[in-house]
């Protein structure tokens, strides 16, 4: 959904804020009526190369010991009800070493609609000649929910509104492969690949039924790492989005690193605007080791489609920490 607000093209004023609710309000008709329009209904992160368990099943485990992420963004800031989304990812690996299990919490609001989605995450994993193959499982509940009081409506007691539910909750299903060396990475995955009725409102509009799904939500994505020498390396990620009826998706991300301590690069969104080209955004991202077992980061977004006349950005901001007290563990760079 967040990609194809395209409505507010002009100066900052009380007016566009306005509209900006009225089109949040439409978009909301549009998630929950696929005759309307079809867009992406998962969480968008910038920083996905260190926040890979929201979107693959199989990633739960990968680190050694426990670890604890936290992610938050705020987009478009600036703009009255633009989406706000937040992750938290914990996982840990069993004694055995094979099995991982995780748990992901995502919320994510525009405007009046608000989502909640709980994801446990079961990952086993299969030692090859050069690295490890995972294969995983999901199992997911999610809240779809809609303040129909802070609805901008053209006319008033509207019986739409007044008959529609303001939450559902879905059970779901997900998968997940990913495959990873010491150099290289690569995952595909379905956080939810099962259609789920989501309807809040159960009428006809125009001899037009008001029927909505949740639909599967596809990615994929890949990372390598370049040694240029012994302080620095390079790390080109991508990711793929892939969504029934929506344009294709792609986070093109370089990155340098430096004594192992410190990220920075850019991500580069395409996709998204088809008024001024391909490219949706361009991103710019930091993080640091600052203990062993603790990593910050930041990215700020900044929008090349028209919606940038309106915003001051986006913010996102990220924190990782690991349980682990193995020295041998705590050691040893974890590049992916």
């Amino acid at each position: 959904m967040k990609k194809y607000i395209r409505t507010i093209q002009d100066n900052k004023n009380p007016s566009y804020t306005n509209s900006f609710k009225k089109a949040a309000l439409y978009l909301t008709f549009g998630l929950l009526c696929n005759f309307s329009v079809n867009a992406q209904q998962d969480a968008q992160f910038t920083q996905f190369i260190f926040n890979k368990m929201t979107y693959n099943a199989a990633y739960a485990g990968n680190n050694l010991g426990a670890n604890l992420s936290v992610i938050h963004r705020q987009q478009w800031v600036g703009l009255a009800g633009a989406p706000v989304s937040s992750a938290v990812n914990f996982s840990t690996r069993l004694p055995n070493k094979r099995v991982g299990l995780g748990f992901t919490y995502i919320h994510d609001e525009i405007g009046p609609t608000k989502s909640w989605a709980a994801n446990f995450a079961y990952a086993y994993r299969i030692t090859l000649p050069k690295g490890e193959l995972a294969v995983g499982l999901q199992l997911n509940f999610r809240q779809y929910r809609v303040n129909w009081g802070e609805a901008v409506t053209i006319h008033q007691n509207d019986q739409l509104i007044q008959e529609a539910k303001s939450s559902k909750i879905l059970p779901n299903t997900g998968f997940g492969v990913y495959y990873e060396t010491e150099k290289f990475y690569v995952g595909l995955s379905s956080p939810h690949f099962v259609n789920g009725d989501l309807s809040l409102v159960e009428n006809f509009v125009s001899d037009v039924e008001m029927s909505a799904l949740e639909v599967p939500h596809y990615y994929a994505m890949a990372g390598y790492i370049f040694k240029i020498n012994e302080a620095v390396k390079f790390q080109p990620s991508i990711l793929f989005s892939i969504v029934k009826n929506t344009p294709l998706s792609a986070d093109l991300n370089p990155m340098l690193i430096l004594q192992d301590k410190l990220w920075f690069g850019f991500n580069f969104r395409f996709g998204g605007s088809t008024v001024r080209g391909l490219a949706e955004s361009i991103d710019f991202l930091l993080q640091y080791q600052v203990t062993p077992a603790l990593r910050l980061g930041a990215a700020y977004d900044q929008s090349l489609s028209e919606i940038k006349l309106m915003t001051d950005g986006t913010f996102e901001f990220y924190a990782h920490y690991s349980f682990t007290k193995n020295k041998a563990v705590e050691g040893k760079p974890k590049y992916f």
